[in-house]
């Protein structure tokens, strides 16, 4: 008792001595950071911005679509020809996940399941809907790139904020009542304790611990998020998610008599369509990310990590007086006497801590964050203006990556993504590296390129004033907007990342979506499903409630294009 005690007093009084000292740093301006590189504006004033540690230049790879897997081909899928578990490689994280996730190039996976672990999962579905319970898919295989990867006994489980749903709407067989839901993999929810005390890692290309399958839920255009994260990914922005399209078949295998080999002779096998398949947010996302590894410029993958999202309350506005939702999120089971589960005991946090080390450390870091960040001084108040500037200059340079901060929420607007941080105090990740220096993640882009909602217009909408620019209600980038240097570099930004050169020129993305339309539109009708706000055709416009101002068209050239009224629309504002 006495040791926990003395250990809780260390943190608290940790936590207070660090306030102390942030304080002490904002009463003063710091100097400029000798390694930043400068910008100079139109007025030749200074910007410090280290921008050499903002990009990763990459070409897409030449990744091949795997030959389409045909019925008969089911039939031998699982056990007779994959006993053994095929993990193929790359020469490097970076390379196999620029193949696996490469958008032009179609995926194929097949989750292989007991009728009696299917059925396990929707109860725990009807008991709670926000459960976070894995069971068992006894069979993961996936090709692409002419190459093919298998895993046994991978956790599955569904997965989403507010779009979670059961997967089928009945038990029973060949009912053809299965419906799309996102869905979470985990590779090595269930290694033994002998495997993990052997050593045994089960990583997707040895780089990928698991991955996240998402319907188009309310996009007919099936293009929306893996546009948007390409896009940030197209332009450098090393930190954002990787995503591509896959087809996605699921087999449930019934509890039935075995046959000499031990294998059941009866399966149902489902075809859930195209799914978009999204890289997963955690260490190993992180540690690909790092200069060791060569996808971006983290020092370390051990620092920590939080997911943002509006769970009601406040938000996630980094308004430090506003936090009312902080914690580790979880989901643990109630058991009945004889250890049957019963229920789901579930808590989530609008900050949920994501990373491996103690929570007090990440809470007291990112509230000294918070603390810092609120105290930052009006640079506009005609008191002290220009020693104000050179505080939040610093900050954003020493304790943030300010210029990739930029480059990625002009990204962000260009895409018209309302249900950000700016507008919704929501979706996205902030991660806090080793050396003490903090990134903004983005993160869910299926209601982005011309679904309006909360009042915004997505295409017309000025991109200087996406939201509020009130220092007081969304500081983290309100604090940087507010000194005219950095305002004059977003600009820049905006106009570079939307111009007729770049890669959201509207001819360019009408002939990349339809180029991807062509490669999924074979597989996006299944006569397994039924479609609910999922369609099993194209359509040309956002869902119902999405088109508030336009209905915006994607890859339909004319007057309610999203991407031509963006770019003129940024063009006049931003010039």
């Amino acid at each position: 008792m006495k040791s926990i005690f003395t250990k809780k007093l260390s943190i608290i009084l940790l936590f207070f001595v660090t306030i102390l000292i942030i304080s002490c740093v904002t009463s003063q301006p710091s100097k400029p950071n000798d390694i930043s590189k400068n910008f100079t504006n139109s007025n030749n004033s200074e910007i410090f911005l280290d921008s050499s540690q903002s990009e990763v230049k990459t070409k897409r790879p030449n990744t091949t679509t795997s030959k389409i897997i045909s019925k008969e081909d089911l039939t031998k899928l699982y056990w007779s020809e994959n006993k053994v578990e095929l993990n193929p490689k790359y020469s490097s994280r970076t390379e196999s996940l620029d193949n696996i996730f490469n958008p032009d190039a179609l995926g194929q996976i097949v989750l292989v399941f007991d009728r009696s672990e299917w059925n396990k999962h929707l109860d725990y579905c009807d008991l709670n809907i926000n459960h976070e319970e894995s069971v068992v898919a006894k069979g993961f295989y996936f090709t692409k790139d002419n190459k093919e990867w298998f895993f046994k006994d991978i956790g599955f489980r569904i997965r989403g904020n507010t779009s979670r749903r059961r997967p089928q709407k009945g038990n029973g067989m060949n009912k053809n009542d299965y419906v799309q839901a996102h869905f979470s993999l985990d590779f090595e929810e269930w290694l033994t304790d002998e495997q993990e005390d052997a050593g045994i890692e089960k990583k997707l290309a040895d780089c990928m611990k698991g991955l996240i399958l998402k319907r188009f839920k309310d996009d007919g255009t099936y293009s929306r998020e893996i546009y948007g994260y390409n896009l940030f990914r197209q332009n450098g922005i090393w930190i954002a998610p990787r995503a591509a399209y896959t087809r996605l078949i699921i087999q449930i295998q019934d509890d039935l008599d075995l046959d000499k080999d031990g294998n059941t002779t009866e399966f149902e096998s489902i075809d859930y369509g195209i799914y978009g398949m999204i890289e997963e947010i955690k260490k190993q996302f992180l540690k690909e990310r790092t200069s060791k590894e060569g996808g971006g410029y983290l020092s370390s993958n051990k620092g920590n990590l939080w997911k943002c999202l509006f769970k009601g309350g406040s938000g996630t506005d980094f308004v430090l007086s506003h936090i009312d939702s902080m914690g580790e999120e979880y989901s643990k089971p109630i058991k009945n006497k004889k250890g049957k589960i019963i229920d789901f005991s579930v808590r989530s946090y609008s900050y949920d801590y994501k990373g491996d080390n103690e929570f007090f450390e990440g809470e007291n870091q990112i509230k000294g964050f918070m603390y810092e960040l609120n105290n930052l001084p009006d640079c506009t108040d005609g008191k002290n203006d220009e020693e104000d500037k050179l505080v939040i200059k610093n900050f954003y340079t020493q304790r943030m990556a300010g210029d990739l901060f930029l480059r990625t929420y002009a990204i962000n607007v260009i895409l018209g993504m309302w249900d950000d941080y700016w507008i919704n105090k929501n979706n996205f990740y902030f991660y806090f590296d080793k050396d003490g220096k903090a990134y903004f993640i983005p993160y869910d882009y299926d209601n982005v390129l011309g679904v309006s909602h909360l009042g915004i217009d997505a295409g017309r909408q000025n991109p200087l004033e996406w939201g509020s620019l009130d220092s007081r209600n969304r500081p983290l980038i309100q604090k940087i907007l507010q000194v005219p240097e950095f305002m004059d570099l977003y600009r820049r930004y905006l106009i570079q990342y939307s111009s007729e050169e770049s890669f959201f020129d509207d001819d360019k993305s009408i002939e990349q979506i339809k180029k991807w339309h062509k490669m999924i539109e074979p597989f996006i009708n299944s006569s397994n499903l039924i479609y609910r706000d999922t369609t099993n055709e194209f359509i040309d416009k956002p869902a119902s409630w999405g088109d508030t101002y336009k209905p915006y068209t994607l890859y339909t050239e004319g007057k309610f294009n999203y991407f031509t009224i963006r770019q003129e629309t940024i063009k006049n504002f931003a010039k």
